[in-house]
Order: structure tokens, then sequence, then C-alpha cells
């Protein structure tokens, strides 16, 4: 995807995202991934190989973590909203 107007482009524990100008992009990435509520405290952990499932991925700031948690496994990320999968697709 060709980064336009309105896009903004950052990395994310390591990981490259693109935010949405005039979305809840930035509010939702920075509770998910840049807090890190989930991951961070221990609350769930990941296996290496283990098989994860996102659903409602939204733009997949989980979705990305999860990739990074479990490299010899698999990430599913399911969302519906189209404009969504393409953040994803990025």
């Amino acid at each position: 995807m060709l980064m336009g107007v309105g896009t903004l482009p950052a990395v994310v524990g390591g990981e490259r995202l693109t935010f949405r100008a005039g979305t809840t992009d930035l509010p939702v990435v920075n509770e998910a991934a840049m807090a890190d509520p989930y991951f961070g405290s221990g609350y769930i952990t990941v296996a290496e190989d283990a098989v994860a499932l996102d659903v409602g991925a939204y733009i997949g700031d989980v979705t990305m973590r999860l990739a990074q948690l479990c490299p010899k496994g698999k990430v599913i990320a399911v969302e519906p909203v189209s404009g969504h999968v393409r953040m994803i697709e990025v």
C-alpha cells in the first residue's frame, strides 16, 4: 500500500505500523501495543510454536505482537472491516 495523505508511519516494538488520520488507530495501538497490558505483564503467555487466532484484529497491532512471540508458530488475523484489513496487509 502506498502511503497517502492522512497516514503516519511508526515503529512499535520493532514492527512498522501505519496509522490513519482521523481514526482511533493511534489510541488503540497505544493501549494494546505500547502499554502492552496483556503480554508485558505476563497476563498472557504464548509458546513460540503456538497457533494464535486474533479475532477482531482491527489494524493488526496485537497480530504483530503475537507474530513476534510465536516465530515458529502461526498467527491468523480475522477482521471483517475491509479498511482495517488493508492496514494489516501493509
